[in-house]
């Protein structure tokens, strides 16, 4: 009885880490590259996948009729901030596939926490569009002040400008989202199946990340 315990428990294991190593369907592999950076060139399909997911599962929790990107990202921050953002009942389940992928990357340390000193972090924060922006951000991580009571604040002020500044946005994506969808399975995830993205989304072709007028119109 001892031995056949034994034999179970490898088995489920072995089928555990098969479900983990599920090949990744790409949905978005047609849309555009919200980022140009990545920890490796072979990942960065995988990283601007991982960004049009978190942004369309936002858009279908929040805006789902509009969908105002802008709108979506206000709503997200908001819920971050009052500890009321329940991450089962936002993301996707290809999202959740997403994760278990960006696990194995080198920007996340060993208790899944998106990593401010790896190299990938620093092309973010450097990229970031706003120089005022840009400078804020960079004097916080040197002051080694990158904490969730201030970035948080600080990240909602901002929500506008995530429309546009993608590498701003996936420091949010990779810090606030993906870190925390790694420790879950597919029996938590209690949302609907995937929506497509907009092709009006507020990415246009050639413009390089353009916002929506009426993102920008938004009150």
């Amino acid at each position: 009885m001892k031995n056949f315990n034994i034999i179970l428990l490898v088995a489920l294991l072995i089928i555990s880490c098969k479900k983990e190593d599920t090949i990744l369907k790409y949905k978005y592999s047609n849309e555009l590259n919200m980022i140009s950076c990545h920890d490796s060139p072979e990942n960065q399909d995988l990283i601007n996948e991982a960004m049009h997911s978190f942004e369309n599962d936002l858009l279908n929790a929040f805006d789902p009729e509009a969908r105002f990107t802008s709108r979506a990202y206000s709503t997200f921050l908001i819920q971050l901030n009052n500890n009321s953002f329940k991450i089962e009942e936002i993301a996707s389940n290809h999202s959740l596939q997403i994760s278990k992928k960006l696990k194995k990357l080198n920007f996340y340390n060993n208790t899944n926490q998106f990593d401010y000193n790896s190299d990938f972090s620093e092309c973010l924060f450097s990229n970031i569009k706003n120089e005022s922006y840009k400078t804020t951000f960079i004097s916080l991580k040197k002051a080694n002040s990158l904490d969730d009571k201030i970035l948080l604040p600080t990240f909602q002020n901002y929500y506008r400008f995530l429309t546009t500044d993608k590498n701003l946005a996936a420091i949010i994506a990779f810090n606030y989202y993906y870190n925390d969808l790694m420790i879950l399975s597919n029996e938590d995830i209690k949302t609907p199946k995937f929506v497509p993205i907009k092709k009006d989304s507020d990415l246009k072709p050639n413009n390089k990340n353009v916002p929506n007028k009426n993102d920008l119109d938004e009150s």
